[in-house]
């Protein structure tokens, strides 16, 4: 047998701690949307949560009416991953 049959790359926090970059993205746009936070408390506050779901939360905390649908429409409309 000559080659590999198969090779699985899992770049998500093995290859690519895409985590951080995550919260790069998320901070600037929950920023935009006037609730102020920064990179690291996204990540020690909300690591591992859906978009959806950290919208919800913040919506809990804040009096900031967020939208998860229209979120979402934004970062797509962004090219950003809308999970």
């Amino acid at each position: 047998m000559n080659g590999f049959d198969l090779i699985i790359f899992d770049c998500d926090g093995v290859l690519v701690d895409s985590e951080i970059i995550a919260a790069q993205v998320e901070s600037r746009l929950l920023t935009e949307a006037g609730y102020p936070i920064s990179t690291e408390e996204m990540g020690e506050r909300f690591a591992g949560m859906t978009w959806r779901n950290i919208l919800l939360q913040v919506e809990k905390e804040a009096d900031i009416p967020l939208s998860a649908s229209t979120s979402l429409k934004t970062c797509s409309t962004r090219g950003l991953p809308a999970t």
